[in-house]
């Protein structure tokens, strides 16, 4: 379920900054095709993730690992 992704990425990933494993073409992606702001080095503030937003977040790196999969 949704609450359990969410509760699962913040207790392994608890700390106020996080990078996560993206390249700077999929944080690219994140910026212009779903308004995620991030830097290339995939450095993001999870204490701004919560249930209300958590869905668009994991749907949004879900596509753009998707996409970089099909490129493969």
């Amino acid at each position: 379920s949704l609450s359990k992704s969410f509760m699962y990425f913040y207790s392994t990933y608890r700390h106020a900054h996080s990078c996560l494993p993206l390249t700077p073409y999929q944080c690219h992606q994140l910026r212009t095709k779903h308004r995620i702001y991030l830097p290339d080095n995939g450095r993001i503030n999870i204490s701004g993730l919560n249930p209300f937003n958590i869905g668009r977040f994991s749907r949004a790196i879900a596509s753009v690992l998707q996409d970089e999969s099909s490129h493969l």
